[in-house]
Formats: structure tokens, C-alpha cells, sequence
């Protein structure tokens, strides 16, 4: 079921009278920015996991990387994929979800041409991707039948968006703060393992600022408002 919602909260309140940071959020397997790489000349070697996981994004061969740009968005930075030669940066260990299990995500990006993949798995049909100039969809559990899309996803500009499940296995879509697609799947998520490409065969023509990941964990209605609200204002977004 597609449902178009209204922008959802986007207050956030202090935690323990600090300021939030996503590895506030319990149970968070891996949290990348492009503030945070290594580069040589611009070309992107590692995206350092900023948890305690160590889940780093590396790549090594030289024709394959993406180009880190300074002060690209709000005075943050991005990492461009120009989707030829730019493979995407393998992570250390798979993400993986259980089936009826939840799980959220968020990533900032601008995707730039339709088809194009956020992540992905070298192995599976595990993808978040931008399949046409207004949707997103997502694919995942090895199941070809199973497609989660969502409207209102323009091209060529800079979004926020996250994906949650419960653990009803209630989905819900969430892009610069408004929620534009619910739905039920049950479905694994089967070795996410690549940022920026799937299988070999897909990948991303455009930008990716941001990438967040709380496997088989069903994150508080706090944690999840505080994100939202971190993430759009750091980045300005509407």
C-alpha cells in the first residue's frame, strides 16, 4: 500500500541533557558521513564507521572510487559516484536483517539518473534504489516479487530518507520528513555489503552524504524523531 502522510515530527528534544548524535540510537550497526573518510586527492579509500563496530567502507582500487567534494551541502561534504568505474565502497561485514525482524535506515543523497543504487548486496536481490525519476523502491530477501516504492522521490536534488520496519513488519517510507509510503514485508534482508552498487551490476550516478543502519532492532519513537530532526537540520534540507 502506497500512503502519501503529512510531514511527520521533527522536534527533537535533548537525551540526558546532551546533544543527540545517531550513535545514540541504540542497537546502530554502522553510521558513515563523508566527514569522515580518507582520500587520497579526493579519492575515497575509506568511510570510517563512526560506532564502536568498526563496519568501515573501503576501496581499494583506485579506478573504483568515488570523489570526495568539500562543502557540497550546507558546508558538509559529499561523495560522488559517477556509476562507470566507480564500484562503491565494500563494507567490513554484511548488514543483515532476519525476517520478521526490524530494522531502520537512513542515508542523504542525491541521485543524479533512475535505476540507481544506494546499496546493495553483491550476492542477493538486497537494494535500495531510485527507480525512476519519482520513485524509490527497495528490494530485498532474494525475492524478485517483492518491491517497496515510494513516490515523490526527485531526481537531482538532495533527500533524506528512512526506511522503517517494526516488529509487525510494518514498512513505512520517510523522505525529507514526510512519510510517503507504507506497506508490509516480511522478508530478510539478506547481506547488505556495498555502499554505492549491488551485484556488480548496479550502481550510483550521483551523491551519498550520509548512511545509517540499526539491524533487527526496533528503535524508539524518540531515537527515530531525534534522527530526523539531526539530519535535516545539519543538512538544511526542507
Amino acid at each position: 500500500m502506497i500512503g502519501l502522510g503529512p510531514r511527520i515530527s521533527v522536534s527533537r528534544p535533548p537525551i540526558g541533557g546532551a546533544a543527540f548524535a545517531m550513535t545514540d540510537i541504540v542497537g546502530i550497526a554502522m553510521h558513515i558521513n563523508a566527514g569522515n573518510v580518507l582520500d587520497t586527492l579526493t579519492k575515497v579509500t575509506q568511510w570510517t564507521d563512526l560506532t564502536s563496530n568498526l563496519n568501515d567502507a573501503k576501496q581499494a582500487a583506485g579506478s573504483k572510487q568515488g570523489t570526495l567534494v568539500a562543502d557540497a551541502l550546507n558546508g558538509h561534504p559529499e561523495v560522488v559516484f559517477d556509476g562507470g568505474d566507480d564500484y562503491g565502497l565494500p563494507l567490513g561485514d554484511p548488514l543483515a536483517v532476519a525476517a520478521n525482524s526490524p530494522f531502520s535506515l537512513y542515508y542523504v543523497a542525491k541521485v543524479d539518473t533512475t535505476n540507481d543504487i544506494v546499496a546493495g548486496s553483491t550476492a542477493n536481490n538486497t537494494w535500495m534504489r531510485h527507480n525512476s525519476a519519482s520513485q524509490m523502491g527497495m528490494k530485498w530477501g532474494n525475492n524478485t516479487s517483492n518491491i517497496g516504492l515510494a513516490p515523490t522521490i526527485s531526481l537531482g536534488n538532495y533527500h533524506l530518507v528512512e526506511i522503517h520496519r517494526d516488529s509487525a513488519d510494518a514498512c513505512r517510507i520517510i523522505r525529507s520528513g514526510v512519510q510517503v509510503a507504507s506497506f508490509n514485508k516480511t522478508q530478510a534482508l539478506i547481506n547488505l555489503n556495498v555502499i554505492g552498487s549491488k551485484s556488480g551490476t548496479g550502481f550510483l550516478i550521483g551523491s551519498l552524504l550520509e548512511f545509517a543502519m540499526v539491524p533487527n532492532v526496533e528503535i524508539t519513537a524518540e531515537e527515530e524523531v531525534n534522527a530526523r530532526a539531526l539530519l535535516l537540520d545539519k543538512y538544511a534540507l526542507p
